[in-house]
């Protein structure tokens, strides 16, 4: 298993943006992601840690682009798989962001969901 892999926002995104927002253009760049780099499945068998860098440029991250990007991850691994194996480089600000939109899609998930993450 090698370390890390990188994948870095920047080159999914429109070079003059600075607000993620959107479900529909999360689940662009998932779909992007998966097409450049492979499957998210895949990814997290082949690498220990999955950076994520989101451009200092980008001023906030709103729950739906995350949950359009990031909801099934979350769903799938969990609170404690995800946050062991995706980790995020960016502002403090996009940081605070990103934990509460984990926690908005945990607590959007029915009892079954949560009990089998």
């Amino acid at each position: 298993m090698t370390e890390k892999s990188t994948i870095d926002l920047d080159s999914y995104i429109h070079r003059l943006e600075t607000s993620l927002i959107g479900r529909n253009n999360g689940e662009k760049v998932y779909k992007l992601i998966e097409e450049r780099q492979g499957k998210f499945e895949i990814l997290e068998t082949n690498y220990r840690e999955i950076e994520i860098v989101i451009p200092k440029k980008i001023i906030t991250i709103n729950y739906s682009f995350f949950s359009g990007l990031f909801e099934t991850i979350v769903k799938r691994l969990g609170d404690k798989g995800f946050r062991e194996k995706y980790h995020f480089e960016t502002t403090e600000h996009n940081l605070a962001k990103v934990d509460d939109h984990i926690q908005k899609i945990l607590s959007a998930s029915t009892p079954e969901e949560i009990l089998n993450a």
